[in-house]
Protein backbone atom coordinates (compact mmCIF):
# COMPACT_ATOMS: atom_id res chain seq x y z
CA UNK A 1 0.00 0.00 0.00
CA UNK A 2 2.71 2.22 1.00
CA UNK A 3 4.42 1.56 -2.92
CA UNK A 4 0.88 2.60 -4.47
CA UNK A 5 0.66 5.91 -2.49
CA UNK A 6 4.28 6.87 -3.00
CA UNK A 7 3.60 6.53 -6.68
CA UNK A 8 0.53 8.48 -6.90
CA UNK A 9 2.45 11.19 -4.55
CA UNK A 10 5.56 11.14 -7.65
CA UNK A 11 2.90 10.81 -10.15
CA UNK A 12 0.83 13.74 -9.11
CA UNK A 13 3.92 15.77 -9.22
CA UNK A 14 4.96 15.12 -12.15
CA UNK A 15 1.57 16.03 -13.43
CA UNK A 16 1.77 19.59 -11.87
CA UNK A 17 5.61 19.69 -12.91
CA UNK A 18 4.66 18.95 -16.68
CA UNK A 19 1.29 21.23 -16.82
CA UNK A 20 3.09 24.03 -14.94
CA UNK A 21 5.41 24.00 -18.03
CA UNK A 22 3.08 23.74 -20.64
CA UNK A 23 3.79 20.45 -21.81
CA UNK A 24 0.84 18.99 -20.75
CA UNK A 25 -2.09 20.90 -21.40
CA UNK A 26 -4.76 18.43 -22.72
CA UNK A 27 -4.87 17.30 -18.81
CA UNK A 28 -6.57 20.57 -17.90
CA UNK A 29 -9.78 19.24 -19.62
CA UNK A 30 -10.42 17.71 -16.34
CA UNK A 31 -11.12 20.76 -14.73
CA UNK A 32 -12.33 22.79 -17.28
CA UNK A 33 -15.28 21.59 -20.37
CA UNK A 34 -14.53 22.31 -23.29
CA UNK A 35 -10.87 23.94 -23.11
CA UNK A 36 -10.19 23.80 -26.70
CA UNK A 37 -13.12 26.63 -27.33
CA UNK A 38 -12.45 28.48 -24.48
CA UNK A 39 -8.72 28.93 -24.73
CA UNK A 40 -8.71 31.91 -26.71
CA UNK A 41 -10.46 33.84 -23.85
CA UNK A 42 -8.99 31.95 -20.38
CA UNK A 43 -5.27 33.22 -18.91
CA UNK A 44 -3.90 29.85 -19.74
CA UNK A 45 -0.82 30.64 -17.53
CA UNK A 46 -3.07 31.02 -14.43
CA UNK A 47 -5.05 28.72 -15.19
CA UNK A 48 -1.84 26.58 -15.48
CA UNK A 49 -0.76 27.68 -12.64
CA UNK A 50 -3.62 26.99 -10.33
CA UNK A 51 -3.71 23.17 -11.88
CA UNK A 52 -0.40 22.82 -11.09
CA UNK A 53 -1.62 23.80 -7.35
CA UNK A 54 -4.04 21.50 -7.13
CA UNK A 55 -1.95 18.74 -8.59
CA UNK A 56 1.10 19.78 -6.05
CA UNK A 57 -1.58 19.34 -2.96
CA UNK A 58 -2.50 16.10 -4.09
CA UNK A 59 0.89 14.92 -4.25
CA UNK A 60 1.45 16.23 -0.85
CA UNK A 61 -1.57 14.68 0.43
CA UNK A 62 -0.76 10.90 -0.89
CA UNK A 63 3.07 11.98 0.69
CA UNK A 64 1.34 12.27 4.39
CA UNK A 65 -0.83 8.89 3.23
CA UNK A 66 2.87 7.41 2.91
CA UNK A 67 4.04 8.74 5.83
CA UNK A 68 0.82 7.55 7.93
CA UNK A 69 1.63 4.04 6.68
CA UNK A 70 5.06 4.27 7.46
CA UNK A 71 5.08 5.05 10.95
CA UNK A 72 2.00 2.50 11.11
CA UNK A 73 -0.47 5.59 12.60
CA UNK A 74 -3.93 5.41 10.78
CA UNK A 75 -4.73 8.75 12.01
CA UNK A 76 -2.17 10.50 9.89
CA UNK A 77 -3.27 8.15 7.03
CA UNK A 78 -6.98 9.60 7.48
CA UNK A 79 -6.00 12.72 7.93
CA UNK A 80 -4.13 12.69 4.18
CA UNK A 81 -7.37 10.86 3.03
CA UNK A 82 -9.53 13.98 4.23
CA UNK A 83 -7.53 16.39 3.05
CA UNK A 84 -7.20 14.97 -0.53
CA UNK A 85 -10.59 15.23 -0.28
CA UNK A 86 -10.72 18.86 0.59
CA UNK A 87 -8.54 19.58 -2.21
CA UNK A 88 -11.07 17.62 -4.82
CA UNK A 89 -13.97 20.00 -3.21
CA UNK A 90 -11.42 23.30 -3.15
CA UNK A 91 -10.82 23.09 -6.66
CA UNK A 92 -14.19 21.92 -7.41
CA UNK A 93 -15.53 24.82 -6.05
CA UNK A 94 -12.86 27.29 -7.37
CA UNK A 95 -13.02 26.55 -11.12
CA UNK A 96 -16.99 26.81 -10.89
CA UNK A 97 -16.59 30.23 -11.28
CA UNK A 98 -14.90 30.14 -14.57
CA UNK A 99 -14.56 34.38 -14.66
CA UNK A 100 -11.70 33.67 -12.39
CA UNK A 101 -9.45 32.80 -15.68
CA UNK A 102 -11.05 35.10 -17.86
CA UNK A 103 -7.93 37.39 -19.75
CA UNK A 104 -8.15 40.95 -18.41
CA UNK A 105 -11.36 40.47 -15.90
CA UNK A 106 -13.73 39.73 -19.08
CA UNK A 107 -17.18 38.96 -18.01
CA UNK A 108 -18.23 36.80 -21.10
Amino acid sequence: MNLIFCLMALAFALMGMLIRIGKAKFLLGGFVRDIKKKERSYDMDLLCRFVAKVLYMCAVTFAIMSLGVMMNVKMVTWAGIVLFFGVMIYSAKYTEDESRFRKGGETK
